[in-house]
């Protein structure tokens, strides 16, 4: 790295706070953007549109809400203007979502969600949850009469 760079933000995107500054040491210090954050609440396993969006700016990604560690929400995040919608449903746990686009579609957030949703105590405790990626509303659920494990993470199939 050239000398007069030392002190300058290297971080040249326009649309992030974010800033990695190298110092007279030869060390960088990183400060990163918060994009979400709420007391005891987390964004975690975070999905985009990969396939329209891998390696380009993109505004929308989707996680699991954690309040105290507990993942009892599916979190749609606009990631330009931190606005949020949530799902959510008393006494449910969802596995972080999937998302899948919609052929062809136009749009960035034009999809599905696909969560593991467990309910302890009910009468069917396993469910598969699919969402409508754009209102984050319920288009059907497909119930179990077993619990099915927390998770589709580093489950692919074509």
């Amino acid at each position: 790295m050239q000398h007069e760079e030392q002190g300058k933000n290297l971080v040249s995107l326009p649309y992030t706070t974010a800033t990695a500054v190298l110092h007279s040491d030869g060390t960088i210090w990183l400060e990163p953007e918060v994009l979400f954050s709420g007391p005891r609440q987390a964004f975690e396993f975070p999905q985009i549109n990969y396939s329209r969006c891998r390696g380009k700016k993109y505004s929308f990604a989707y996680g699991l809400g954690l309040n105290h560690f507990i993942p009892d929400r599916i979190v749609k995040l606009n990631v330009q203007t931190k606005e949020t919608w949530v799902w959510q449903e008393e006494d449910c746990y969802p596995s972080e979502p999937v998302f899948v686009p919609t052929p062809e579609a136009t749009e960035e957030d034009d999809g599905v969600l696909l969560s593991i949703v467990v309910k302890p105590g009910a009468d069917r405790p396993g469910v598969l949850l699919v969402l409508d990626a754009m209102k984050l509303t319920e288009l059907a659920r497909a119930e179990v009469n077993t619990i099915i494990p927390v998770t589709l993470h580093g489950m692919y199939k074509p």
